[in-house]
């Protein structure tokens, strides 16, 4: 544009100009002649542009347009990855979010289920912390309630837990009676009563009690499920 207005040129502007190879340049110089002043300013414009290319020209050759052209498509096949991945996300989010609706009702429903029995055959008002005394084989143990039903989904838990107290065998003192082994009963209340005071990192050694009554524990611990 300034060599244009220095020059008085009234001709195309010089980026409009196709880009002349150096034996077209030649061709053009020795065709056009002395000719009009117009058509050697024109010459001297495209071949001032051309041998002296702005700094940016220079600065993109054809191996580095590739290798932008490479990072674009990278770049394109990365952010598919990533749509696909978020997809694949949204489709597992969906799917636990779904099963943890349908956990969450059927413990609703056990819930009631469990209200329904203890309104039925237990007690309703009972509590962890009610101390409940227990005639196993003539021999009586008492422990919270807490303690016998620490376990929870064992047939320990639902003896205890006060929804079949209205079904439980009674002494005539009103105490639960259990047909079982004294001893080896009272090695499970007494592992119980350790395992609530003790840490997961530190729990209690099993029940025990003498060879002789080894075999009546096992069964008595399947008995309870624990």
């Amino acid at each position: 544009g300034d060599i244009a207005s220095r020059l008085r040129y009234s001709g195309p502007h010089p980026a409009s100009c196709p880009p002349l190879h150096s034996k077209e340049r030649q061709k053009q110089a020795t065709t056009t002649g002395p000719g009009p002043v117009a058509s050697v300013w024109k010459f001297q414009i495209v071949h001032l542009k051309f041998t002296n290319p702005p700094s940016y020209l220079s600065l993109f050759s054809f191996q580095q347009i590739g290798k932008m052209e490479e990072v674009l498509l990278a770049d394109e096949r990365i952010k598919a990855a990533r749509d696909s991945v978020e997809r694949d996300y949204e489709v597992v989010i969906a799917d636990l979010n779904q099963k943890q609706r349908s956990l969450a009702e059927r413990l609703r429903k056990i819930e009631e289920k469990k209200h329904r029995t203890a309104q039925e055959h237990g007690n309703v008002e009972s509590s962890d912390d009610d101390l409940v005394e227990i005639n196993a084989g003539g021999k009586i143990v008492a422990a919270k309630r807490s303690t016998l039903t620490q376990q929870t989904g064992t047939r320990m838990e639902a003896l205890f837990s006060g929804r079949w107290d209205k079904k439980l065998q009674r002494d005539s003192d009103g105490r639960i009676f259990l047909d079982v082994n004294p001893k080896c009963f009272r090695a499970i209340v007494d592992h119980l009563n350790e395992m609530a005071i003790s840490s997961e990192e530190d729990p209690p050694s099993p029940p025990s009690v003498g060879d002789e009554d080894k075999r009546i524990l096992r069964s008595q611990l399947e008995l309870f499920g624990l």
